[in-house]
């Protein structure tokens, strides 16, 4: 027997499908709320208006994971030269996120750039002024290295890489490019949900 449309309870029939997803976002420019469930539609959307940014921070993670791991010993053995050219090209990256966002996802539109605009004119935290910036600039100025110690193994030299921020230190290099990482995601979702709420 073929099943009735309709309900047995006497409650309204749901309907499963009125608009398809594109007309929504078009209607509602944050959240789509039905009975029990909610969709984020702005989620893939925004991450497309931020997404050269993106790509750069992307490949400072990849960079950063090919550095030298802390608390695993012992760690790969690198030479100091290919700790010198993967620091270089993590630290480059992690600066690169902030002038590309502002640089090319501007770009994106009025509202877009309007919201970089804005989210650059607030205050920095310390991860962006004592590392991002401070480490980018001793490092393409004047070729400044984090500090490099060394543990040995079985004849083997095994890197530990260490950084200072404000005068404290050497602080684990891990710890901190992890909290740049997490400044410039929590960065870029803020940038994105801004550029939303100007376009409503």
């Amino acid at each position: 027997m073929g099943r009735k449309s309709g309900s047995v309870t006497g409650r309204p029939a749901v309907v499963t499908r009125l608009v398809q997803l594109p007309d929504l976002i078009s209607i509602t420019p944050t959240l789509a709320v039905f009975p029990g469930v909610s969709y984020s539609l702005y989620s893939r959307e925004r991450r497309e208006m931020t997404k050269h940014a993106r790509l750069v921070l992307s490949d400072a993670k990849d960079a950063i994971a090919e550095l030298p791991p802390e608390g695993t010993y012992p760690g790969p053995a690198m030479d100091e030269a290919t700790i010198r050219r993967r620091w270089v090209a993590a630290i480059a990256l992690l600066r690169a996120v902030g002038n590309v966002l502002k640089d090319v996802d501007s770009n994106q539109g009025v509202f877009m750039a309007e919201a970089i605009k804005r989210k650059w004119g607030e205050p920095k935290p310390e991860i962006f002024t004592a590392f991002i910036e401070q480490y980018r600039s001793a490092m393409l100025k004047r070729y400044e290295l984090p500090q490099l110690d060394y543990d040995v193994d079985m004849g083997k030299l095994y890197p530990r890489l260490g950084v200072h921020i404000n005068g404290a230190g050497p602080i684990c290099a891990d710890h901190v490019m992890g909290e740049a990482i997490a400044y410039w995601e929590d960065y870029l979702d803020d940038v994105d949900r801004l550029a939303a709420q100007l376009s409503c």
